[in-house]
């Protein structure tokens, strides 16, 4: 008889820690085939791997808790934006500019949509910079990467923003301040210029014509 058996050291329970996004089911697809085998073989690395193929886990801790279970500790991924990749098509992508393989994105259309040229990697770069200023942050419906060297914003969907290639943080509070004193942004505004993070420019919505007029703040 195997000893270890007779001790009772088989996998009978699995305890995952970390999940949030990953189905239950779908953990349990990956691992189904661990539970009744000796705990002292089971293949580590190897459900450590599985694992790692959901599409939200980033990393995922496997460790023996004598003597019949099994701890997960999953690290999953983050959503920032929806990425419109070359074909128009959207991609979930996480913090670090990786696609999220998933295909239920309804839920997350309140995310930011991220285009352009490189628009993948440097989203969460340009996001980690403008967090200073969260009352903003959650305004921010779309970005766009423009030549590879600074991006416009869209905030609340209708106001158009060209943050400069360098110094953003300092635009990005300029356009803070403003806002905080004068509530710039529920004006009818078409677009704002920050390119020189210096000042700022108004394009105003001309609402006799649908034009739009200019005024520097």
């Amino acid at each position: 008889m195997d000893w270890t058996r007779h001790a009772g050291l088989q996998v009978r329970e699995v305890l995952a820690i970390g999940r949030e996004r990953t189905k239950s089911g779908d953990i349990r697809d990956k691992i189904e085939n661990i539970y009744g085998q000796n705990i002292l073989t089971v293949d580590i690395s190897g459900v450590k791997a599985r694992l790692e193929e959901l599409p939200w886990v980033r990393s995922a801790t496997v460790s023996r808790m004598l003597p019949d279970s099994l701890y997960l500790r999953l690290e999953e991924r983050r959503p920032i934006a929806l990425w419109q990749d070359g074909t128009g098509a959207a991609r979930l992508i996480d913090e670090h500019g990786e696609v999220i393989s998933v295909e239920e994105l309804d839920i997350y259309r309140d995310l930011p949509v991220v285009s352009g040229n490189g628009a993948r990697v440097e989203a969460a770069s340009l996001f980690r910079q403008l967090l200073d200023q969260p009352e903003l942050v959650g305004r921010i419906s779309g970005a766009e990467l423009v030549e590879g060297r600074r991006w416009n914003l869209f905030l609340d969907g209708r106001i158009a923003v060209q943050l400069p290639a360098e110094r953003l943080e300092k635009a990005w509070q300029l356009l803070a301040r403003t806002e905080r004193e004068t509530g710039i942004l529920d004006r009818a505004i078409e677009a704002i210029d920050l390119r020189n993070p210096d000042w700022l420019i108004v394009r105003l919505v001309d609402e006799a014509t649908g034009g739009a007029s200019g005024q520097r703040a």
